[in-house]
């Protein structure tokens, strides 16, 4: 029969039978030493154990709450658990949230993944995962910066030569954009650009929206150029001119003869113009 002998290198943590006692406080490793003796022969070895108040997957999640569910700052990330562990992590996109733990504002809300292992010399633990979301930029910012977008770079230059760009999203944002033309015959709702013998005044009026509802208007008084009239016949200059003053409806002040009865017939001259006609 085989006779085995246990001793351990802290009884205060393990003894000889098996007996443990946890601190709460921190892991300690201990050194199993067992001896088997068959007869007159006897062989010694041992064994290191950790005795933790904590497994690697619960070390894990201590690691995970020391971050808030959404971040908006940086970390001093801490590493060392129960004095004898070390966690191994990394972020799942560096550029909202880096390894060193350094917060960088994205233009919107993004979520990221933060994983991580439980490491103790040789032994390393499998990966845990947690996933977190990176603060993007408020409203009121997100407005400020449009309005700075569509003013430099969409309608920078308020004579017009040539057809525009009027966009109907501003993908960096997820800003939905809709376009108003005080006259859609000289600058249509999709940038058209239709030039007369003269210069246009035209009001661009753009709206944008938010996914959330928030959004405002930008108001763009823009000049479009004349065309260049010393390639043009005179009976081509007159009817460019006829069909930018012929107007179908007019919205401004009504009247007329019959409105107006001190106002006689006038010749050699443009009508006055009525809802009525």
């Amino acid at each position: 029969n085989a006779i085995i002998e246990w001793s351990s290198s802290n009884e205060n943590v393990i003894n000889f039978i098996g007996n443990v006692t946890i601190d709460r406080s921190k892991a300690i490793e201990v050194t199993l030493t067992y001896n088997v003796i068959i007869g007159e022969n006897s062989k010694e070895e041992t064994i290191n154990i950790i005795v933790s108040p904590s497994t690697p997957e619960q070390v894990a999640n201590k690691f995970f709450r020391q971050f808030d569910s959404l971040i908006t700052r940086d970390y001093d990330v801490v590493t060392n658990y129960l004095g004898i562990f070390e966690i191994s992590w990394s972020s799942s996109n560096t550029e909202v949230f880096t390894n060193d733990g350094a917060y960088i504002r994205p233009d919107n809300d993004t979520e990221f993944e933060i994983q991580c292992s439980v490491i103790y010399k040789d032994y390393e633990s499998e990966v845990f995962k947690h996933k977190y979301m990176a603060q993007g930029l408020d409203d009121d910012t997100k407005l400020v910066l449009i309005e700075k977008w569509l003013k430099t770079e969409v309608l920078s230059d308020l004579y017009i030569k040539n057809d525009v760009t009027l966009p109907s999203e501003y993908k960096k944002y997820n800003v939905k954009i809709t376009w108003e033309s005080s006259n859609s015959d000289v600058i249509t709702l999709d940038g058209k650009v239709n030039h007369y013998v003269f210069e246009r005044y035209v009001t661009l009026i753009c709206n944008y929206k938010l996914d959330n509802g928030s959004g405002g208007s930008i108001k763009s008084e823009v000049i479009v150029s004349s065309l260049d009239i010393s390639t043009m016949t005179k009976e081509e200059i007159l009817n460019n001119f006829l069909n930018a003053i012929a107007l179908q409806t007019y919205s401004g002040i009504s009247f007329g003869y019959d409105t107006c009865p001190v106002l006689s017939k006038t010749y050699g001259s443009l009508y006055f113009y009525t809802n009525t006609v």
